[in-house]
């Protein structure tokens, strides 16, 4: 799992995410930076969250259950099962992170999401000891989810999809002129 995640200052203008509790907020950065893989996915247990995000001052296991209930109804997560187990998937996942490299899950995906893969792999040269899977697609749920949110408001955590790289050109050197 990646050691950097990326919280973009967005984040703090959104409609969605301004007017969550403090306990809300930091659950939703402690998902995407603590405690899901780098395929935006976790484990369904409350216990283990609240180890992972709220280390040093535990928060009540129901308020951090009604935060993440809150978080399903809103599509900005998907619980499931596999293999027995529950499971949870960051909607967005690929507009919120947009990493160099990104492991395989040890779990399942949940029905139509993609994952894409770039890592590297021990053994026999297999294409330079790096496996890329839909690293050229853009990955998540190949459908749109439906909402039970109105659509008036647009929110920014939906939105981000800006990536850091978007203002550079391939073509041009760094003085702007093409190469």
């Amino acid at each position: 799992m990646a050691n950097r995640r990326m919280i973009y200052q967005d984040f703090f203008e959104d409609d969605y995410f301004g007017y969550m509790s403090h306990t809300a907020q930091m659950l939703w950065i402690g998902l995407l930076v603590a405690v899901a893989d780098d395929q935006g996915r976790m484990l369904d247990n409350i216990g283990l969250i609240n180890a992972k995000v709220f280390t040093f001052n535990p928060v009540g296991n129901q308020e951090l259950s009604s935060c993440l209930d809150s978080f399903a109804e809103k599509n900005k997560i998907v619980r499931y099962e596999a293999d027995g187990k529950k499971l949870i998937q960051i909607v967005k996942w690929w507009a919120y992170q947009t990493p160099a490299w990104a492991s395989p899950s040890k779990f399942p995906p949940p029905e139509g999401w993609t994952d894409r893969i770039k890592c590297h792999v021990s053994g026999p040269k297999q294409g330079g000891n790096i496996k890329k899977k839909n690293w050229d697609k853009p990955g998540g749920f190949s459908k749109e989810l439906h909402s039970n949110l109105s659509s008036e408001l647009s929110s920014g955590i939906d939105d981000v999809n800006d990536d850091v790289n978007d203002d550079v050109n391939d073509d041009d050197d760094f003085n702007g002129n093409e190469n």
